[in-house]
């Protein structure tokens, strides 16, 4: 059982989220978020970010890609959930990308959520930009969801994505 004295606002947030080793006496941040030890006013989203995710949707694999998607990229939803993180790949034969831009979602209803600005990752042999990522830590109802690349000339894709952009969606265990 945790307790919460709610005596910091961090500890109060670390409480509400059932955050293992919080217990309010004694016991630093720095016992279950790396990096933590010595740094004091720990942004939300570095709390939010230590919660557990599960992959939702991922359609990727180890084979050859090209680029620009002809398919939709297509995943669906039975409950609500929230996204923690949404992955999109660049390859572009090699040459990833000068700058990440933007992911989004398109509810079956119409609705946009985002975009979002991503951030980039190097992809194998430190190909720039290889990976966009975002953390938008939103809830989404029951659906179908389209992922939205701002670049689709440099989104990969293959036969195993089903000619689909490649993606992968992490949500936040309930």
């Amino acid at each position: 059982m945790v307790r919460c004295p709610g005596r910091t606002t961090l500890v109060a947030l670390a409480c509400a989220l059932a955050l293992p080793g919080i217990s309010g006496a004694g016991v630093g941040l720095s016992a279950w978020l790396p990096g933590a030890a010595g740094r004091s006013g720990l942004a939300v989203e570095q709390i939010a970010a230590s919660r557990a995710t599960v992959t939702i949707f991922n359609n990727g694999d180890i084979y050859a890609v090209d680029n620009q998607p002809i398919v939709p990229t297509v995943f669906g939803t039975r409950g609500t959930i929230q996204i923690a993180r949404i992955t999109t790949y660049h390859w572009n034969y090699g040459e990833g990308t000068g700058r990440p831009g933007t992911i989004g979602l398109l509810s079956d209803t119409g609705y946009w959520y985002g975009p979002w600005k991503a951030s980039g990752q190097p992809g194998q042999g430190g190909v720039p930009n290889a990976y966009w990522v975002v953390t938008p830590n939103v809830k989404l109802p029951p659906g179908t969801y389209r992922v939205v690349d701002s670049d689709p000339s440099t989104w990969s894709q293959n036969a195993g994505s089903g000619s689909a952009g490649i993606a992968i969606v992490d949500a936040y265990k309930r």
